[in-house]
Formats: structure tokens, sequence, C-alpha cells
């Protein structure tokens, strides 16, 4: 079974286990279609390791995990479309085995059905790079096997109770038996629902030692760019090693849905160690999203972006900021249609404050504005210029 501790977006914890679990829910629900109790609890001895794995697409259909001698019930692989300025997680969707994907388990190999496409159209006309729209991830957790003799304790839970008819609350806890210590993490999330059509969420995690393999790789499993697993002396070192990280996201809507608005704020301390959020560690972001409706064939839109570099950080963290202490963007969007003509125009505007110490791999980026233009004219259904 999985322990599908992924209700948060601070506090995953996922695992495929043998052992014992419990998962109650009421009947009775909220005035917003959820139920008033959920409570999962698992307790398992696991012999196999597990690992996470994430692959930039490539827009092709094979990929190579990390490990061979895959336990085949044990793979879950996900789907997911992440911001192209901010890596922000806009989409997760979780892929049905044999009719989705194939997994030859000893070669360590994965055949996709269909190939996996490397961007999702953004909506966007600008970028500041070559990349055409947000990045697609192909994530995957799994076990593996392994010579030597392996048992290692893993035990948590969640509960999220409604307090009110408005307001949720909801604690995670987890602990897995390293090489070297013991894992934690702890969570607290509070969701408030401000109206029928607004919602806001609060999260703060931490954690102790250190997290679950890592590896990530950006041409399907031929290489790694990143091959985060910790030896014993890491471990041990890491053993009182804490971290932690907040966020608070939202989303609301105005005027019978002709304004909706996402926002968010994040920040992830560089030693905090839970899988969701590794390629945000060491940075704080903030930004909003906000699109109208000014008239039956006119809207707008406005997007604002701002990520700041903390002490230490991840590679992906250091990508997102490119090679920079700040990084400041803003999107402005006007769209009008006339039956079949429609047009576009968009502005970007990019400010960036360069670190104190320069990193080698990068050149930092200087301030830039763009502004484009787009005229589409559709023929019939199946034509467009």
């Amino acid at each position: 079974y999985s322990t599908a501790l992924t209700d948060t977006e601070l506090a995953h914890f996922e695992r495929f286990l043998q052992g014992g679990k419990v998962h109650f829910q009421t009947v009775e629900s909220t005035p917003y279609g959820e139920p008033v109790t959920t409570a999962i609890a698992f307790d398992a001895r696991a012999r196999q390791k597990s690992a996470r794995n994430e692959f930039q697409a490539t827009g092709g259909s094979l990929y190579y995990l990390k490990h061979q001698d895959v336990l085949h019930d044990s793979l879950q692989v996900d789907i997911e479309v992440r911001d192209l300025i901010t890596g922000n997680v806009l989409d997760s969707n979780t892929l049905v085995p044999v009719v989705d994907y194939e997994l030859d388990a000893s070669a360590g190999r994965i055949i996709f059905a269909h190939p996996v496409d490397r961007y999702v159209d953004s909506g966007l006309l600008t970028s500041a790079d070559l990349d055409s729209g947000n990045l697609v991830y192909v994530v995957t957790h799994y076990n593996y096997a392994i010579i030597d003799d392996y048992q290692k304790g893993i035990s948590g839970g969640r509960v999220k109770q409604a307090v009110t008819d408005n307001i949720s609350l909801g604690i995670t806890h987890a602990t897995e038996d390293k090489d070297a210590g013991e894992y934690r993490l702890s969570a607290l999330d509070v969701t408030v629902h401000l109206n029928e059509h607004a919602k806001v969420t609060f999260e703060y995690a931490q954690t102790q030692s250190l997290g679950i393999d890592r590896h990530v790789s950006t041409d399907g499993g031929l290489n790694w760019a990143i091959d985060d697993a910790p030896t014993l002396a890491d471990q041990i070192l890491a053993e009182d090693q804490s971290g932690r990280a907040w966020s608070a996201k939202g989303d609301a809507s105005f005027m019978d849905a002709r304004i909706n608005m996402d926002y968010y704020y994040r920040e992830v301390g560089d030693t905090f160690s839970a899988n969701a959020t590794r390629h945000q560690l060491g940075k704080k972001g903030a930004g909003f999203d906000i699109r109208a409706g000014i008239s039956a064939q006119t809207s707008l839109r406005y997007k604002r972006d701002s990520q700041w570099q903390m002490d230490g950080g991840s590679v992906e963290a250091g990508f997102q900021l490119r090679g920079n202490q700040e990084n400041h963007t803003d999107i402005v969007q006007v769209t009008h249609n006339l039956e079949r003509l429609t047009l576009t125009g968009e502005y970007r505007s990019q400010r960036f404050t360069p670190l104190n110490t320069a990193i080698p791999a990068f050149t930092p980026m200087q301030d830039s504005e763009l502004f484009a233009g787009q005229a589409t004219y559709q023929f019939n259904q199946t034509t467009q210029l």
C-alpha cells in the first residue's frame, strides 16, 4: 500500500509498504464537500530501499530509473507541470500501470504508451529563454531490492478535522529508521474557506535528518544531473540536522467568476528535507496571477512572481533565479476577440539582483523588458493561422 500523505504541499511522505494501515473518514461532510474528519495511520517494516526519480520530460517514451531490480507493485508515476519561472507545481496526474506505461522491473526501464511532451502551454507569449512553456516532469517513487539484509521501521499518520464549517485543521507526522538515526517529519496546516468562492491554506512543517534518496535527470536517465544519495557518513553528520518550511496559498473568484486570482508565499529552509519541495530548498517565493474579463470580448491577465535566494539552496533554485540573489517578474497580457480574429498583446519586465559572490555555473541575467503581439485567425474548427 501507499502511505499517501500527499494532501499538503510541504509535508509529502510517500512510501510503498507492506504492513498495517488504517483509513477512517466520516460520512458527514462540510458545506464544501469535504469529510468532517479524516484519519490515516500506518506502521510497517521496510525490507527494501525507497527512491524518488525526477525526469525533465524529453519528448520521448523511454526512461531509465536510477536503480534496477525494482519492486513492480511499488512504482508510482506522476506527470507534473511546473511553472517555468518559479518551479511551482501547477498540475499533477498519477498514471495507470499497463494503460499508460510498461515497467521492465529487472532493468529499471519505463516505456510510456505515448511520448511525454516537454512543455505545456503557459498561455504566455514571452519567455526569458528558449523554453516555450511550462516544464513537464516525470516523477517516480519506488522500492528496489538490495543484497544486504535491510529492515527499517516506518510509521506515521495524518488527521484532518473540520473545527467549524469554514475552518479545517490538519496534523501530519511520520518517522523512518535510517542507517544512522531516525528521520522525522511533522507538520500543521489550516484551511480557511472565506466563502464558497475563496479559500486560503497555511502550512508549517519541520524535519530532522535526511529523507529518501532523490535523483534528477534531464536526458531520460542516461545521466543524473542531481544524484542525492547520502552516504552513512552524511547521515551521521545530519542526524541532528533540522529544517523548517512554511507557506500560504489561496484562490478567489469575484463578480460571478469574471475575476479570478491565485496567490502564494513560500519559504523553504536549506536544511528542510521533504521530497515534494527539494527543488525549492533555500528559496523564498511570492506571487499572484489575476485573470479578469473586462468585457465579453476583452480579457486582462496580470502575473507577478518574486523569488529570493536564501543561504545555501538547491541547484534547481539557483537555476530558477538564474544565478541571482533576487528575481522579480511582471507580465501583463491583454486579449481581444473579434469573431474569428483574436488579438493578444503582452509586456514582460524582469529585474534581477546579483549575488555578492557569483556562481561559476551561471551567468547572471540582466534586467530586461519584452513586448510581444500575436494575431490568430480561425478559418474553421480545424484550421487557424
